[in-house]
């Protein structure tokens, strides 16, 4: 059962984030972050971590909210992250551009970064204008901090994370359940969150998915998934999947153009890439 509380924690603004993708086979991911949040009719605060997170969702919710997100689905090749992207993307009226146009502006934006810096997908991605001709399974996945640095160029973009977990599992819990009450609140104001997780039980490989809803009287949320495609993930294999105990990735969620100044009216975002 999830559980209402009214306190914030503080924690640290930078540190090392993990972002990877599901694939057939392993792939290799790390990077870096910072964050903040914006939820049901209420301006965003100022840029935080975990401490700007907002209380307030009624516990016995019989809500259900479904946002219409297209779906796209990715190559055998490390593109989730892309993938999401573009679910977004279409989702507030920008059409224009692929996953793949996606992941070629995410690798030069980082091209003196992390994993992309000296990579074989930046000499793929210099040597070849047509996407087609690149090997995108060269790609090495997107960090959590790629993503919302990439978002955060185009429109108001909030990513609430913790570094990490409270040992005291009561304590662990209403982290959960604040980042999940958030996360809730987020579409109810009709934003899409794009939510880092295990790919499956196993806990072998991380993935994005794209929430697009959610239903408090069945206890199921509502993902489009790049591999498996549109999902139901009851509440708690969500929580559980969602629980990644690594430095910043517990309960991290990404929320682009999301209700704040700044905010593009549904079906009017244009971005230039």
């Amino acid at each position: 059962m999830l559980r209402s509380f009214s306190f914030l924690f503080i924690v640290p603004s930078l540190a090392l984030l993990f972002g990877q993708c599901r694939l057939p086979i392993p792939i290799q991911s790390s990077s870096t972050s910072e964050g903040e949040k914006a939820v049901e009719g209420r301006p965003a605060p100022g840029p935080s971590d975990y401490s700007d997170l907002v209380t307030g969702t009624d516990p016995v919710s019989t809500r259900v909210v479904r946002l219409q997100v297209p779906l796209v689905q990715q190559p055998r090749a490390p593109l989730c992250g892309p993938a999401s992207i573009e679910m977004v993307f279409r989702y507030w009226g920008e059409n224009r551009y692929s996953q793949y146009d996606i992941a070629r502006s995410i690798t030069i934006q980082f091209k003196d970064e992390g994993r992309f810096k000296n990579s074989d997908i930046l000499k793929e991605v210099s040597a070849h204008q047509d996407n087609q001709a690149i090997d995108w399974k060269l790609y090495p996945g997107t960090g959590t901090y790629n993503m919302r640095e990439f978002l955060a160029r185009f429109a108001p973009t909030r990513n609430p994370r913790i570094k990490i977990l409270p040992k005291d599992p009561d304590e662990a819990e209403k982290v959960r359940d604040r980042f999940f009450r958030d996360l809730r609140g987020h579409l109810d104001s009709g934003a899409p969150a794009i939510v880092h997780q295990w790919y499956s039980s196993a806990m072998r490989s991380q993935h994005y998915r794209v929430v697009t809803g959610y239903d408090d009287q069945q206890m199921v949320v509502f993902l489009n998934d790049p591999v498996d495609g549109a999902i139901q993930q009851s509440y708690s294999s969500f929580l559980e999947l969602w629980k990644v105990e690594e430095p910043w990735l517990p309960y991290n969620f990404i929320v682009f153009n999301a209700y704040a100044p700044g905010q593009i009216k549904k079906g009017a975002l244009r971005v230039d890439l």
